[in-house]
């Protein structure tokens, strides 16, 4: 791409396994994540050179899915379905789309964001945190974050 000065796309494939985690996956988990992270870097570095780099997360039927969905979801979520996306992506339509983390699942299509959640901050001239002190304000702000379901990661 680089060669051809002209720009391009990259779209690589993640997975929920890798971005929000998922019982029993920790090994596939942790490839998937390590290649959005290698995505997040490579789409800053490809900016100036007009080439753009996307995450996808897809979700489809697949010999290797069969068993886990749910019988009644099956026919909604065909891995045709995820195609358009990929190749709008990749389309000039998308010369301004880099960066983002798609979720794409049948009809549906998401964007995951991350975001930044305050939880405690303490004036610079009171001195450190001593530990308790750090660990009573972060516990005073629990009520507020995201809910956690064990077997399927952060509900967002």
């Amino acid at each position: 791409m680089l060669e051809q000065g002209e720009g391009g796309r990259i779209v690589v494939t993640s997975s929920t396994s890798g971005l929000l985690g998922n019982f029993g996956q920790t090994n596939y988990g942790a490839a998937k994540a390590g290649i959005a992270g290698m995505a997040r870097c490579l789409y800053l570095e490809g900016m100036k050179y007009g080439i753009n780099v996307n995450i996808l997360a897809p979700t489809a039927l697949s010999r290797l899915t069969d068993d886990v969905m749910p019988d009644a979801v099956k026919d909604q979520i065909p891995p045709d379905r995820v195609s358009p996306a990929v190749v709008w992506l990749c389309s000039d339509d998308a010369k301004e789309v880099t960066g983002r983390t798609w979720l794409v699942s049948g009809n549906r299509v998401s964007m995951l964001a991350w975001n930044l959640m305050p939880i405690a901050q303490k004036d610079e001239a009171e001195g450190p945190w001593d530990v308790d002190e750090v660990g009573e304000a972060i516990l005073a702000t629990k009520d507020s974050w995201p809910s956690i379901n064990p077997m399927r990661g952060f509900d967002v």
